[in-house]
């Protein structure tokens, strides 16, 4: 189910990219060309073909953060996710070092990465949200990695934008980050509790996720709703493994379970809710 915030945004561009439509006036063919070369000076950042000194960074990402063109701000956020998350990855001493210098320019970037989360295309609004959780993302001390855990600000942040975004992929992007993140809050608790009623079966597949791994109290009724009556199976799915997860605190619900089990007719789903069941007779 979950993708790499790099692989997403790969992606998405290159989705974006075959739909953009041909210009045919020299006018549009000029304005697309010079749009063609920011992303590609973009995406050679993003890459580390480019060698920037942070203050040329903060110059060209600012600059295109702003650009009328969506898939110029796109290559932008990019640029700032792809940066930022060297310490996401096996920190090697040589990516420790370009990240350290990369640091003070990214962070001050994020004013303006935080006001996209607002921005009229979609997609700009997911790209940030990838852009903002790996600015906060830092080195693991042994590393080995990464340390997901997001700023208090940030948590809020996702939080508030989740009760007003419109977008399927957007709240789905919102959710999945709340929920496989370190942080534990109310915030994130309550945006579970809300997403298991989302009109979307990929929200819902997240915040199922997401009350299995932060074990929230109470929800285990709205669990076993979801595992008998919804109609996807990535949902159910979610919800079998969920209770797993609950443990000892979800044996009353065996009964349930095991009527679940046997009205299922999908067999991965049905095998999981076994594997639950033997798990709670323990």
């Amino acid at each position: 189910m979950r993708m790499s915030a790099l692989a997403s945004l790969s992606l998405a561009y290159a989705v974006a990219t075959a739909l953009i439509p041909y210009q045919t006036t020299a006018a549009g063919i000029a304005l697309q060309s010079a749009s063609l070369d920011k992303r590609s000076a973009l995406n050679d950042v993003a890459a580390g073909r480019r060698d920037v000194s942070p203050e040329e960074l903060v110059a060209l990402v600012s600059s295109a953060l702003l650009d009328s063109d969506a898939m110029v701000r796109r290559s932008a956020l990019g640029a700032v996710a792809a940066r930022a998350a060297a310490a996401r990855l096996p920190v090697t001493e040589e990516r420790l070092k370009r990240w350290n210098l990369d640091r003070p320019a990214l962070q001050e970037l994020r004013p303006a990465v935080m006001r996209l989360l607002e921005d009229p295309e979609r997609f700009v609004r997911r790209d940030a949200i990838v852009a903002l959780g790996n600015l906060d993302v830092v080195p693991r001390s042994d590393g080995r990695g990464e340390t997901i855990v997001l700023t208090e600000e940030t948590v809020r942040l996702f939080a508030a934008r989740y009760d007003v975004e419109p977008d399927t992929v957007v709240r789905q992007e919102l959710v999945k980050t709340l929920v496989l993140i370190a942080n534990r809050t109310e915030a994130q608790e309550a945006v579970v509790l809300k997403a298991l009623a989302d009109p979307s079966a990929g929200v819902v597949q997240f915040a199922v996720t997401g009350a299995g791994r932060m074990a929230i109290r109470g929800v285990l009724p709205a669990l076993a709703d979801l595992l008998m009556s919804h109609g996807d199976r990535g949902v159910r799915l979610n919800a079998a493994q969920a209770f797993a997860a609950y443990g000892a605190a979800a044996r009353e619900y065996v009964p349930t379970l095991r009527i679940a089990a046997s009205a299922e007719r999908d067999p991965i789903v049905r095998k999981t809710l076994e594997g639950t069941l033997t798990l709670l007779d323990k």
